[in-house]
């Protein structure tokens, strides 16, 4: 398409990468990922920074960069943004973000903008009982365990700083093409604090920076956009598949 000189200059604003989008070493979000073998890559492969960001998830770090503003002007309300080390793996610290954090009452809580779709079907897509969270063996059901070890990744982060303080690790849903909805129909989805789920991915990941063949031989998760759209044929199928797995990419 061809833009005016002034949209020019506001689109190539736009591109400019955050603190985030600079990270070239695997952070949390990688580690959480249910596919081995994209995981393997990351731990070996220096993320690459020059790719454009999609739009979705451009609207996702533009809603957290918003709620973080609107949050941090009462200093006695949440923190947000904080960063945090989850470990080391191969020698090397593991950092990410928890959103929101509330030592006041125990909780740590992660933002996902989302499509309606998408979060209604997280809403049916677990359990939780007393033996631990079981997800539906789809690709609904890994995506949200990989958001699920992720809060929990990053709860155990901020226990390592205020022990025993983090008791509810959740994930607030925001519905990206909302029209009628207003923030009171953000969805919450609450998951009791479980700190042998830092150890488990952090023990996977030593294996597989361990692993000493070839990243492509390890086993790729059924549900794994990248293994299974690395060779592509567009259609439309595939193509919704793509807009839904981007938009989930929002910290």
């Amino acid at each position: 398409m061809i833009y005016t000189s002034a949209a020019e200059k506001a689109l190539s604003l736009l591109k400019a990468p955050t603190a985030s989008d600079r990270q070239t070493v695997a952070g949390v979000s990688d580690l959480v990922n249910g596919c081995d073998r994209c995981v393997a890559k990351a731990l070996r492969t220096p993320r690459d920074i020059s790719r454009t960001m999609p739009l979705a998830a451009l609207l996702g770090t533009a809603f957290h960069a918003l709620a973080e503003r609107r949050i941090k002007r009462d200093p006695s309300s949440l923190a947000t943004e904080v960063k945090v080390t989850a470990g080391t793996v191969g020698g090397v610290a593991v950092k990410g973000t928890a959103d929101l954090v509330d030592l006041e009452n125990g909780e740590v809580l992660d933002w996902k903008v989302l499509s309606k779709r998408k979060i209604k079907a997280f809403r049916t897509a677990y359990a939780v009982t007393e033996d631990g969270a079981f997800f539906d063996d789809d690709f609904i059901g890994a995506q949200l365990m990989a958001y699920y070890l992720q809060v929990q990744v990053y709860a155990a982060a901020v226990n390592d700083r205020c022990p025993d303080m983090i008791h509810t690790a959740s994930l607030l849903l925001v519905p990206r093409d909302a029209t009628r909805e207003t923030i009171d129909d953000i969805v919450q989805i609450e998951f009791p604090y479980d700190p042998e789920v830092r150890s488990t991915v952090m023990a996977r990941a030593q294996d597989l920076l361990a692993y000493e063949g070839n990243p492509d031989d390890l086993r790729s998760s059924p549900y794994c956009w990248t293994c299974n759209n690395s060779v592509r044929i567009p259609d439309k199928k595939n193509e919704e598949k793509e807009e839904e797995s981007w938009g989930s990419r929002t910290s």
